[in-house]
C-alpha cells in the first residue's frame, strides 16, 4: 500500500495539500500564499460564503479571514498550538517507523475528539482511521521497514 495514494495519509504530503489551494484568493505579494499553506499544513476547504477556509489535516482547526500578511504557520501555532504536525521538526519523508505510528496515533486523537463534538457520530469513519493503523502495523511486522512506503511517489 502507497502512503501517498491512500485517502487517509495521502495529505501528510506537501504535494497533496498544495493541489487543494486550487482558487485560494492570495498568491504573490502575499505571505499566506498556497505554498506557504500547504507548507503549515492547510488545505483548502472553500464555501460559497468563505472562499478563503483552510483547515489542518492533522489537528483539523479550521481558520478564515485570512489577511495577506498572514504567517499561516504562526497563525497555526496560535490557534492550535497541540497540534502535533506543525510542531514537527522533519519532514515526514524522514520520519522512522515508529514516529510516525506515533504521530499518527495523535492525529487519530483529533479526529475521535472532533467526532465527539458532531451530533451523529460516524463509527464507520474512525474504524477506517484505526484500520489504516493496524494495516501499517502489520506491513511494518511482516517487512521490517517503511520506507517505501513513506515517501511521496
Amino acid at each position: 500500500m502507497d502512503l501517498s495514494s491512500d485517502d487517509q495519509t495521502k495529505m501528510y504530503f506537501y504535494e497533496n495539500r498544495l493541489q487543494t489551494f486550487v482558487g485560494w484568493p492570495f498568491e504573490e505579494g502575499c505571505i499566506c500564499t498556497p505554498q506557504n499553506m500547504a507548507k503549515a499544513g492547510f488545505i483548502h476547504t472553500p464555501s460559497d460564503n468563505s472562499p478563503d477556509i483552510a483547515q489542518c489535516f492533522f489537528c483539523l482547526k479550521e481558520l478564515e479571514g485570512w489577511e495577506p500578511e498572514d504567517d499561516p504557520e504562526k497563525e497555526h501555532k496560535t490557534h492550535s498550538p497541540t497540534c502535533d504536525f506543525i510542531l514537527l521538526k522533519k519532514t515526514v519523508d524522514s520520519l522512522t517507523v515508529e514516529e510516525f505510528l506515533k504521530l499518527q496515533k495523535e492525529r487519530q486523537k483529533f479526529i475521535i475528539v472532533s467526532m465527539s463534538l458532531l451530533t451523529t457520530c460516524q463509527p464507520t469513519f474512525i474504524y477506517i482511521e484505526l484500520y489504516t493503523i493496524v494495516q501499517l502495523h502489520i506491513h511494518i511486522q511482516e517487512n521490517k521497514s517503511l520506507s517505501c512506503r513513506i515517501h511521496n511517489f
